[in-house]
């Protein structure tokens, strides 16, 4: 998971005070001046529209399969919010990792409304092109269930264009397909998200394999090394570098992307569960979950139960930043489903739509759900 708090830039400028000066009592005591002061201006910009951050809908669905990582995984990868002690509970979140000082915010990314959203397809397309491996040869290849692609942690962080896989830092990153590095560094002066220093060390590979005759890029980011260099040929399954926590990263973790046409360009982000291969023996479902009107329906909790008695979850695309599939037109989606047969379910105002689907391995099933509501919260 990437930091996206409000005091980072004077952090930084505590960490160079510390280190001209020497003298780590002042940067503790300058430090918690600072977060109380981020945390009282947060809490008073929000006053006026705090809300529960994990609605109970979401809280009874905690229950993931597959199972939560190790908690020693889990929390490295971020911060997870916890539950101030209120007469009507919210989560917070702590903006650092010193033990001793937590403010705490509420949501800070709204949801879209469904006019905002792109336009879903009027078809269903069959096409797949799950065409890659996956990175972690020895690791944990199972995204951040909180933090999937198009999702925010409950609004807590920016939409994610890419997937978080938690692992210990300096495991091995393999090259998902055969390629060319285009870049391999850091991005302190070079740009490749919403602002600098933010992927830390980073490695994205132009992909021999095309799609209808465009370019697709594969970027690893918060790397701790780089075992490649510009212009190199990698072959699928070459170690390229090492897990990290460099840039906005919390803690070690890759960050894995998949970009389409310019490896540059923040927006032309695709969700990497419809590109890389589905672990053995599994499969994919990915659908759109639609307003009476046919428009998708952003931030909304979808329900996965299957024949193992497993409840999966996952929210649909949080806002208009996060592309869907240029052919599928998703708003949602989980890999790594095992081959049985799964339920997939809506919920708005006690009453459920359901779709039954059959997963299939190494491919993807498709499923569309439309409300009759006029609201869908």
């Amino acid at each position: 998971m990437d930091s996206y708090t409000n005091c980072n830039t004077y952090t930084k400028t505590i960490k160079r005070i510390v280190q001209r000066w020497n003298n780590t009592t002042l940067y503790y005591l300058v430090l918690l001046h600072i977060l109380y002061a981020c945390g009282y201006q947060n809490q008073d910009k929000n006053i006026n529209n705090t809300e529960t951050l994990m609605p109970a809908t979401i809280r009874s669905y905690e229950k993931t399969l597959p199972p939560p990582l190790p908690p020693q995984r889990t929390t490295t990868i971020t911060q997870a919010p916890t539950e101030t002690k209120q007469p009507t509970p919210i989560q917070t979140y702590t903006s650092t990792p010193t033990p001793t000082v937590t403010p705490t915010r509420t949501p800070v990314v709204p949801k879209a409304q469904p006019e905002q959203l792109p336009l879903p397809r009027h078809d269903v397309t069959s096409e797949t092109h799950l065409f890659f491996g996956r990175p972690m040869q020895d690791g944990n290849n199972y995204p951040v269930s909180n933090y999937r692609y198009g999702m925010t942690w409950s609004g807590l962080l920016a939409p994610h264009l890419g997937v978080d896989l938690a692992n210990d830092e300096g495991s091995p990153v393999a090259a998902i397909g055969n390629g060319t590095v285009t870049y391999a560094g850091n991005d302190n002066t070079e740009l490749f998200g919403f602002r600098n220093e933010f992927y830390g060390n980073l490695i994205v590979l132009s992909l021999d394999q095309k799609w209808n005759g465009r370019e697709i890029y594969a970027l690893y980011a918060h790397l701790s090394a780089i075992d490649v260099e510009n212009g190199e040929k990698i072959l699928a399954g070459d170690i390229i570098g090492k897990v990290g926590q460099s840039g906005a990263a919390l803690a070690p973790h890759l960050h894995l992307e998949i970009r389409i046409d310019d490896p540059r360009n923040y927006m032309t982000t695709r969700n990497p569960e419809l590109w890389y291969s589905p672990l053995p023996g599994t499969g994919v479902v990915a659908g759109r979950i639609l307003d009476k009107n046919g428009l998708f329906i952003p931030g909304h909790v979808v329900r996965i139960t299957c024949a193992d008695n497993g409840i999966r979850w996952v929210q649909t695309y949080w806002n208009q930043w996060t592309p869907p599939d240029d052919d599928l037109s998703e708003n949602f989606v989980f890999s790594d489903i095992p081959e049985m047969k799964c339920t997939v379910e809506s919920e708005f105002d006690g009453y459920t739509i359901s779709q039954s689907a059959y997963i299939k391995p190494q491919d993807i099933v498709f499923v569309v759900l439309q409300h009759s509501s006029e609201q869908v919260r």
